[in-house]
């Protein structure tokens, strides 16, 4: 029995998001190499030529997994570009952000992801990045973001200064008019797609 209304909204909520993340987590996994490989490039001319980018001088990013929108184009030329590029490490709850100066120093991490390695440098704090660049299972329009669950990037992201500008990247695939969220989803500033 339920023993109240918040209870109900949010195990339905909770039911929502797992079959968004199915979802769209399985459209992922079905999008071929070419197609793939010409949304990758399409996401990385649009970032490339940003003013916002342009004038930034810390950018953080993630180290894209196999199915999402491809990152490594990007983080080249950023650090290509001179800028100081900062990717994400994870440990058992939290995330956190360390600078990065060539692809050589990165290792896979706890998912099977790459990640800086610890000799790399030292965490930094969130407060001196210009921009964040975030991966997401699917992202409304507006800046809605459903990630995989764990909560990671909406703890990380609820710690930045608001003049922090957050973009979210994707296949367009992965856009949803609508997405359930509670007060511990952190939204995106703007989404990028192919």
């Amino acid at each position: 029995m339920i023993n109240n209304i918040n209870d109900a909204a949010s195990g339905e909520e909770q039911l929502e998001k797992r079959a968004l993340r199915e979802k769209h987590l399985k459209l992922r996994k079905n999008i071929g190499r070419d197609e793939r490989s010409l949304a990758d490039e399409n996401i990385f001319r649009k970032i490339k030529v940003r003013e916002d980018i342009e004038k930034a001088d810390n950018i953080m990013l993630y180290s894209s997994g196999p199915d999402e929108a491809g990152t490594r184009k990007i983080t080249e030329y950023l650090i290509s570009a001179g800028k100081k590029v900062y990717l994400p490490s994870i440990n058992d709850k939290d995330l956190f952000v360390r600078r990065i100066r060539s692809m050589t120093d990165l290792v896979k991490g706890k998912f099977g992801i790459l990640e800086p390695r610890g000799d790399v440098s030292e965490p930094v704090e969130p407060g001196i990045l210009d921009i964040v660049i975030v991966p997401g299972v699917c992202f409304t329009r507006r800046g809605a973001r459903l990630g995989r669950g764990k909560g990671y990037y909406d703890r990380f992201l609820s710690r930045l200064p608001e003049r922090v500008k957050v973009i979210g990247i994707c296949y367009s695939s992965q856009i949803e008019d609508n997405i359930p969220c509670t007060d511990n989803d952190m939204e995106v500033d703007e989404v990028v797609t192919d």
